[in-house]
């Protein structure tokens, strides 16, 4: 960053700024938490503003009612070393078995670095958007992640092979012990 000064201030003083340009980056990686407690970057840090990305998420259990994806951003591996933005709910999904509601998620990152979650259902015009800050206080982000999702509102992972399940937040409960 320094550096990047330096030759904005030498350009201004010497009036060849026509070759430069300056552009916003997103200064931490954005993503969802997963099943087993797991971070997954979908926006990774440093990407030029504005941004758009989808990925892609599907129930993990038959005739599933709920679908929850928790916003995290940073950089660890863990979701409970990250900063947590707030969770994108889709309630009263259709019945069906497991996998078979999947649903695009789009990463929407303005210029002004808002963050707006969208999760469209594939094959049909149903959405669900909601737009994410940062002003949560510490004891808030603490207080939300203690609390614990009803049953069948996780999205679908591959298991992480320790066969306890029970998503992020069962994963945190097992951490606190």
């Amino acid at each position: 960053m320094a550096l990047g000064a330096a030759l904005l201030a030498e350009s201004i003083e010497s009036g060849e700024i026509g070759g430069m340009v300056l552009m916003d980056v997103l200064p931490m990686s954005i993503g969802i938490g997963l099943p087993g407690g797991r971070f997954k970057k979908i926006v990774d840090r440093n990407t030029a503003l504005p941004h758009k990305k989808t990925h892609s998420v599907w129930t993990s259990q038959d005739q599933q009612k709920t679908l929850e994806i928790p916003i995290f951003q940073g950089e660890s591996g863990k979701a409970q070393d990250n900063e947590y933005l707030g969770t994108l709910v889709v309630a009263d999904l259709p019945p069906g078995n497991k996998g078979n509601v999947v649903f695009d998620v789009i990463f929407s990152i303005s210029a002004e670095s808002i963050l707006t979650v969208t999760a469209e259902e594939r094959g049909t015009a149903r959405s669900v958007t909601a737009t994410f800050s940062t002003q949560d206080t510490p004891e808030t982000v603490r207080r939300r992640l203690a609390t614990p999702p009803a049953a069948g509102t996780g999205i679908h992972e591959q298991p992480d092979g320790d066969g306890k399940g029970g998503g992020l937040f069962g994963w945190l409960k097992r951490k606190k012990k």
